[in-house]
């Protein structure tokens, strides 16, 4: 059983206490606010839950808002537990005040702090504070309560409280306006679109005590609350070698599992995938979400790569990232191909293996090189190529008109050859990114929010996935989670 941080109370969830240094204040009373739907329930249980299972903290949840049969089988369908079995081990309580009128509040009242002696609770949920006081005819016997809960659960027995609050569509105050300024911290919850799909995040309005690392983070509701850290890139010092996965029929997989899931398999053999880079988005952000699962699997499984760089980005530094998949030099030598103008080769006086030298000049002779490299990779290896394509370099060379000439015609020698063509795009290029979409079998869009990375299909239609790493395999690995 973990213990928790000094005067921390954990709330919950790991990512959330990293970026609120390790919790809420222990003995604060959290305003929890939001339209209904935001997810304010599943973080007040969830708040309750782990407390009682991960720091064996007792913890009461008050609701005036749904009945006890309603919130346990939400709540086991969301977290995936037995909440009926939580109660009966006197850890985590539910109150069940759903009916509730104004005669009714000082009892409730005395009922709620009857339980925290009992148990010596630490933690407490009331769902919602905005019901009790609509329960009330004056906004002053709020203030009242409002202080009662404050002077004696949470200052005189040390329980970190949470009062749900309602904000309704439109509104811009909290319940009756009086209780964001008593609290030691409010939260905002929010639903809303990004790119037309769902988005979540919450907003900190303030925390006492407390430096905030991002007041503003999205979250998902998937396996309970969880939110979602700004993007972090793990380099492994000595990393293990990628295990590829075997390509399933007519399809290139990936090495993320997560990744195949979202493609229904892989990218379709013989194909065109295009991948649309928002702004703000890293080199690192892209590699590690798309790039490296793609091209370790093909490494792995045998398969010759080649690629066009982004401007300004030296082969050097996408050499350097493979090596994270465990690949020695002798492998990415054998398998990586990289094209070049030939005048960086010599200004860089480079006599790599990895270069292959086009013109930067003709459209009609930067194909033919690019056509004959793939025709001798087939027969040196036997196994159909991955080609990987910045579109904007390919515009600084050849412009516009010629960009498109060239992609369409390589399109064409993917099909025919079975293999997979995967062209990367960044923002500037409005009718370059039309005509790919449309000429593309695959569509992905790689963004960023609040630090956080998001990808999602366009080709095949995908909900949001928050981009996270995972060096559990000893190596990293792309981790996505769903945005519901």
């Amino acid at each position: 059983m973990q213990q928790s941080i000094g005067e921390r109370t954990p709330t919950g969830d790991q990512n959330l206490d990293c970026l609120i240094q390790g919790g809420f204040p222990k003995g604060s009373l959290i305003l929890l606010a939001g339209n209904p739907g935001v997810g304010k329930t599943v973080f007040g249980a969830n708040f309750i839950c782990k407390g009682a299972r991960d720091f064996g903290e007792t913890g009461i949840y008050v609701s005036l808002a749904e009945d006890k049969e309603t919130f346990y089988t939400n709540i086991s369908r969301h977290f995936g537990v037995n909440c009926r079995e939580c109660q009966k081990r006197d850890m985590c309580i539910f109150l069940d005040y759903a009916t509730v009128k104004e005669e009714g509040v000082s009892a409730i009242l005395e009922s709620m702090l009857e339980e925290i002696m009992r148990v010596n609770a630490k933690r407490l949920v009331v769902d919602s504070f905005t019901a009790m006081s609509q329960a009330l005819k004056e906004p002053f016997e709020a203030r009242i309560i409002l202080h009662t809960i404050m002077g004696k659960i949470v200052r005189k027995m040390d329980c970190t409280t949470l009062l749900i609050c309602e904000i309704p569509y439109g509104a811009n105050i909290i319940a009756r306006g009086m209780e964001e300024f008593v609290a030691d911290g409010v939260i905002i919850l929010r639903a809303s679109k990004l790119e037309e799909r769902l988005f979540r995040d919450l907003e900190i309005k303030k925390l006492r005590g407390t430096f905030i690392k991002e007041r503003e983070i999205a979250f998902t509701l998937k396996g309970g609350f969880q939110a979602i850290q700004p993007f972090q890139t793990k380099i492994v010092e000595k990393p293990s070698k990628c295990k590829p996965i075997p390509n399933p029929p007519g399809k290139f997989a990936t090495a993320s599992q997560d990744l195949n899931t979202l493609l229904e398999g892989g990218f379709p053999a013989g194909s065109v995938a295009f991948l649309e880079i928002g702004e703000n988005v890293t080199l690192e952000q892209s590699l590690f979400s798309i790039l490296l699962p793609v091209q370790w699997n093909f490494i792995g499984n045998g398969q010759p790569l080649l690629g066009l760089p982004s401007p300004g980005i030296d082969h050097r530094s996408i050499l350097a990232y493979m090596t994270q998949g465990g690949f020695s030099k002798e492998e990415l030598k054998h398998l990586v191909r990289f094209l070049e103008p030939r005048y960086s080769s010599q200004i860089n006086k480079c006599e790599e293996p990895h270069i292959v030298n086009i013109m930067g000049k003709s459209v009609e002779e930067d194909l033919e090189i690019i056509v004959n490299e793939m025709s001798r990779l087939v027969s040196v290896h036997g196994k159909p190529p991955l080609l990987v394509i910045s579109a904007n370099t390919l515009v600084f060379y050849h412009d516009m008109d010629g960009s498109i000439k060239i992609l369409s015609t390589l399109s064409t020698v993917i099909r025919r050859y079975n293999s997979l063509m995967l062209v990367l795009l960044r923002p500037g290029f409005e009718r370059l990114s039309k005509i790919l979409g449309a000429m593309a079998d695959t569509h992905l869009k790689i963004i960023r929010e609040h630090g956080a990375v998001f990808l999602y299909g366009v080709k095949p239609r995908t909900p949001l996935y928050a981009v996270g790493l995972d060096t559990s395999y000893g190596y990293p690995l792309l981790k996505l989670t769903p945005v519901v």
